[in-house]
């Protein structure tokens, strides 16, 4: 959090409902700003946390892993812009 932004100044978004609807809701515009400015480094980590090496491994075995996995999206990213 931060006291930049007021923590009652709110404003509406649209999200879907598990049908597909789109709904307003409100959302601080503290959130709404992080999404706006979040970076590569930010959509990296969420990108590469959805995938989890395996326990077995030792751990240069997982960092090798991990190492591919970052390269593997930071290539995506590159491709697609």
């Amino acid at each position: 959090m931060t006291i930049f932004h007021d923590p009652n100044e709110v404003q509406t978004t649209l999200r879907w409902n598990k049908d597909g609807t789109p709904v307003e809701t409100t959302q601080p515009k503290l959130v709404q700003q992080y999404n706006q400015y979040m970076g590569g480094c930010d959509l990296n980590d969420h990108m590469t946390r959805l995938h989890r090496s395996r326990r077995h491994y030792r751990w240069p075995g997982r960092l090798f892993i991990k190492f591919v996995v970052w390269a593997s999206y930071n290539s995506y990213i590159l491709y697609i812009s």
